[in-house]
């Protein structure tokens, strides 16, 4: 796992949680404010996947040259 993947599921997981307090106290401000952080970490987390996996394939791609 590369840091964005780690910081996203961080952050969406921070967004899961507020979302239950929100509901819990019938804050809607806090729920939209949990809902958005949800999607921007799931967000952060598949552009670190991404990332990731183009770096897997590029290093493969780089040994099977040097052959």
């Amino acid at each position: 796992m590369n840091k964005n993947e780690v910081q996203g599921k961080a952050t969406a997981v921070k967004g899961q949680a507020k979302q239950v307090v929100g509901r819990a106290v019938g804050n809607t401000k806090l729920t939209n404010e949990g809902r958005a952080d949800e999607v921007a970490g799931k967000t952060q987390a598949a552009i670190g996947t991404a990332t990731r996996k183009v770096g897997k394939a590029v290093e493969k791609l780089g040994k099977s040259i040097k052959r």
